[in-house]
């Protein structure tokens, strides 16, 4: 969460911000976008069209059959033997931190200071105002992921799903705000039979009539997963 990804090619720098599941998702560019040729710009025109075809397909399947967080959690139990790792490991205090950061970017972001929209540079051609707000984000998640308990509660669990010889699924919960995401690392060869493991959880949690009247997160999450 928070991930940020730099690339430079042709001399041209390009700075991407991503930011994680639940949370807003911002892109920026500093520089002109490489040069494709024509072959490489039909085929990235392609690919967008069957996304979006694939994408509208989904939607329209989707119908409104939602469970809470705490049955989502005993169907991952009982159907993939999913367990919640000791919250003092490393993995959880970092899932923590990262889940936190970016729940208190969205409901409470004057608690770090002032809030990152309103330091975001107004010409995003200019290389040196990206790289600082850049910097700035960084120095606001890691103040974000400090904020005391007693001003931001939260209630986090990790759960991770381990498969023998095919990979790991981990799904991130936290109940005080109704967060929820999850992702796999898997073997090579495995990630088909891992992304049915995980479109079956997101398809569990399922969206309400409001999820999709109101195009809320939550159907955009099992949206998503489900077009990927």
């Amino acid at each position: 969460m928070g991930r940020i990804k730099r690339k430079s090619t042709k001399g041209v720098s390009a700075v991407t911000v991503i930011k994680g599941n639940d949370g807003p998702t911002s892109v920026f560019i500093a520089g002109k976008p490489m040069d494709q040729n024509v072959f490489a710009r039909i085929k990235t025109a392609y690919r967008k069209r069957k996304y979006h075809r694939k994408r509208a397909a989904t939607i329209k399947r989707i119908k409104a059959e939602s469970h809470t967080l705490d049955e989502v959690i005993d169907y991952m139990i009982k159907q993939y033997g999913a367990v919640e790792p000791d919250k003092n490991s490393r993995q959880v205090k970092e899932g923590y931190r990262n889940v936190k950061g970016a729940l208190v970017e969205r409901y409470a972001p004057h608690l770090p200071g002032t809030p990152l929209k309103e330091l975001r540079p107004k010409d995003f051609s200019d290389t040196k105002a990206v790289e600082e707000y850049i910097k700035l984000c960084e120095e606001y998640q890691k103040k974000a992921a400090d904020v005391p308990e007693e001003l931001f509660p939260m209630d986090y669990h990790l759960y991770v799903i381990k498969i023998k010889n095919m990979g790991e699924i981990q799904v991130e919960i936290e109940k005080n705000h109704q967060f929820f995401g999850a992702g796999f690392s898997g073997a090579p060869g495995k990630k088909k039979y891992l992304d049915k493991i995980l479109r079956d959880i997101y398809s569990y949690y399922g969206v309400t009539k409001e999820d999709i009247a109101d195009n809320t997160d939550r159907m955009k999450g099992l949206v998503a997963v489900l077009s990927s």
